[in-house]
């Protein structure tokens, strides 16, 4: 857990740590272990959701304070910050710089901002697939990024709160199939970019959940995260195409071999891609002729690009006596792969022999 405290608690234009050290003394004496500290949400947006203003070279000071008090109690537990809105507008984007510049980048062990693509009021079906709403991502984590290494260079950058569309999300589809779409591209260009953690709002509660609000089963989304986690290493490859559509969009890591499911060995590439078009299309892995591929493809699972359901390999993913099913690939000894229209998926090759995946 990460716990957010409130920096709107404050006396004489500083924030009150008061309430503060008395979770932090309960937290100890109970044994509990938290994985860190945030303050505050979104600061930069305080004066028109709040009606007040804490800038952010006095943020940057009250972060100061934070990291002195958790010095007493765990030097391992992590500072947050500072959780700034979307860094896509000049004044966000100046708030993250100065309240980094300003001492907060000496004391946060992870800079984090948030992204959202679209409102999730007006959304409709097409900009889930729409190639230049999801290539607006990459402006802003060149920005936070580059921002980050100027001022906390070493310091990792987070998107510390992250779905597809704000306002709580867009019925009917950021809980549907097509939202797949935005969540994977987003998962692909952090990692490419290098963004160290996506947070994904939410669990549970609002139309992005990953979980349905009345059945709590899972929602499309989830089948996606869950496959990523199993099956994506942290090594991450730069992919050349010879495709000149930004429809057809591949992503390459090393495959993650601490995964107790799948148990794939060192040397293995996952490759994952999404295919927006509304044909389908052929993917070919030239370098890797003839060796066996591991199909983990997701499609609707009826209704179309809208559907509640999705399905692995033709089979719909549901909870079997409320636990998980198999995710099983299809084995196949090919370099080419067919990609039906508006879907994705993941590609393994477990005997790619790749050099930096044996590391």
């Amino acid at each position: 857990m990460i716990f957010d405290l409130n920096v709107l608690i404050r006396e004489h234009g500083s924030w009150d740590p008061t309430n503060a050290i008395l979770l932090m003394n309960y937290t100890k004496s109970r044994g509990y272990k938290l994985a860190g500290f945030e303050l505050g949400n979104e600061p930069n947006a305080f004066h028109h959701v709040f009606d007040r203003t804490v800038t952010a070279a006095h943020l940057a000071r009250d972060f100061v304070k934070l990291r002195q008090i958790m010095g007493r109690y765990s030097q391992s537990t992590l500072l947050v910050g500072p959780d700034v809105t979307k860094v896509d507008k000049r004044n966000v984007l100046r708030y993250f710089e100065e309240f980094l510049a300003s001492g907060g980048g000496g004391v946060v062990e992870r800079a984090t901002f948030h992204h959202y693509y679209i409102d999730g009021r007006t959304a409709a079906v097409g900009d889930f697939i729409n190639a230049s709403i999801l290539d607006s991502l990459k402006t802003d984590l060149t920005d936070a990024v580059t921002t980050a290494h100027a001022h906390a260079p070493g310091v990792p950058v987070w998107i510390g709160e992250t779905a597809s569309a704000y306002g709580g999300g867009a019925e009917g589809l950021s809980d549907a199939y097509v939202a797949g779409f935005m969540w994977l591209d987003k998962l692909g260009l952090s990692a490419l970019y290098g963004v160290k953690g996506v947070f994904r709002q939410s669990f549970y509660k609002g139309n992005y959940a990953l979980l349905d609000l009345d059945t709590l089963d899972p929602n499309p989304d989830y089948w996606l995260t869950l496959l990523y986690k199993r099956l994506v290493g942290k090594q991450v490859f730069h992919v050349t195409s010879t495709s000149s559509t930004d429809r057809l969009r591949v992503y390459a890591h090393c495959t993650n071999t601490n995964s107790s499911t799948y148990n794939y060995k060192p040397g293995s590439l996952t490759v994952y891609a999404m295919n927006m078009d509304s044909t389908n299309t052929t993917l070919t892995l030239p370098q890797f002729l003839n060796r066996t591929l591991h199909v983990f493809w997701l499609t609707p699972g009826g209704g179309g690009l809208k559907s509640k359901f999705v399905q692995l390999n033709n089979k719909t993913l549901q909870l079997v006596d409320k636990h998980l099913p198999l995710l099983t690939p299809i084995v196949e000894s090919t370099s080419s792969v067919s990609i039906p229209a508006h879907s994705f998926g993941f590609l393994v090759i477990p005997d790619a022999n790749i050099l930096l995946c044996h590391q």
